[in-house]
């Protein structure tokens, strides 16, 4: 079976490292591949009917995939408060969202914060006259930010935020999360193809057993996840002092 991530490999998955490395899937007699994907609200919107997929990925989007009419539902939540937000550059201001007025904010085509945005620009009663706003992939907006392209840009705090942290050690980089902006949403958690649950939910609860195995033994094995994170995928995560802090 695949499990589809929405975008990247990040620190934020390192319980579904946990459960592959310690064996828990195999336990389940689960063979598991991965997958990264280039976007939320288009993983979501496209898996594919008749095959063993589960999506791993912010379960905001698959609410709006549900809502669109595909037939998937979600299985599990892992976060009850997602840490997308926003990150200031040294020196720029960022107290409220008001500040984004007069500024160049960088964001992300196709991530929950996009698609949020202006709805959160309304209820802060930000003026969209005055916030210059440009979409970029996920790559391009952390080069942007570090090259001073833009002011502020969205990020996953949890993943983002200690990359672009380490890029300015001499100052502490303002941020603000959803939930400070008025929108406490879930955030990860498991979706699945509605015809999946419905011919294998037996498949469904194993893999959800084994899921749950990697969460406990990594919240109660210190350095496990890290070092089961890096151990499987040390080519797309940062180097260790970087990756551990993700994960914490």
């Amino acid at each position: 079976m695949t499990v589809q991530f929405t975008f990247s490999i990040r620190g934020g998955l390192a319980s579904i490292a946990v459960a592959q490395q310690k064996g828990f899937f195999t336990d389940q007699n689960i063979n598991v591949k991965f997958a990264t994907g280039q976007g939320s609200l288009t993983v979501m919107s496209s898996i594919p009917d008749g095959q063993n997929v589960f999506v791993f990925g912010p379960n905001t989007a698959a609410a709006q995939a549900i809502s669109n009419g595909v037939p998937i539902m979600s299985v599990a939540t892992y976060q009850t408060a997602t840490p997308i937000g926003i990150i200031a550059r040294p020196g720029v201001q960022l107290t409220s969202v008001k500040d984004l007025e007069g500024k160049k904010l960088g964001l992300v085509t196709g991530d929950t914060f996009n698609r949020l945005w202006p709805s959160i620009a309304q209820k802060n009663n930000v003026d969209l006259s005055k916030v210059t706003v440009v979409n970029y992939t996920s790559a391009a907006r952390t080069t942007a930010f570090i090259n001073g392209d833009v002011d502020v840009v969205s990020v996953l705090l949890d993943n983002e935020g200690p990359l672009l942290q380490a890029q300015f050690p001499q100052s502490k980089l303002a941020t603000l999360d959803a939930a400070s902006m008025g929108f406490p949403l879930i955030g990860d958690g498991v979706t699945v193809r509605t015809s999946l649950l419905q011919n294998k939910p037996d498949l469904v609860k194993r893999f959800l057993a084994a899921l749950q195995k990697g969460y406990d033994a990594a919240q109660t094995t210190p350095g496990l996840a890290v070092d089961s994170s890096l151990a499987l995928w040390s080519d797309a995560l940062p180097k260790k002092e970087i990756a551990t802090e993700q994960i914490n």
